[in-house]
């Protein structure tokens, strides 16, 4: 997690934040975390659509898979893999980052 600090600053939104939108991508099999299920900053027009049955056995950690409130009772990253396993469930993800990024919340 880095620096593991908690900042204060003066403005919001920062003045130097850059926001990166990121899109949904797979080839139509982005059912858990073995899926083809990933997010990038490039659009795509030609791909399939993901498909999933609804059926839980267990509710998902209500949507949620970072949390930086500070009031939360578990603040940070929770364990999602058993949840992404689910054939119910789909998952998006980013291709590990080589650079240090500062994720900055209000």
């Amino acid at each position: 997690m880095g620096k593991n600090e908690w900042r204060n600053e003066a403005a919001w939104p920062l003045e130097r934040a850059k926001p990166t939108r990121y899109l949904l991508h797979s080839s139509g099999n982005a059912n858990t975390a073995s899926g083809d299920g990933g997010l990038s900053t490039t659009a795509s027009h030609s791909e399939a659509a993901d498909t999933y049955v609804y059926d839980p056995p267990i509710r998902p950690h209500r949507g949620r898979s970072f949390m930086l409130r500070r009031r939360s009772p578990c603040p940070g990253p929770r364990d999602q893999r058993q949840v992404e396993a689910r054939p119910d469930v789909l998952v998006y993800s980013t291709r590990p980052s080589k650079k240090t990024s500062k994720l900055p919340a209000p």
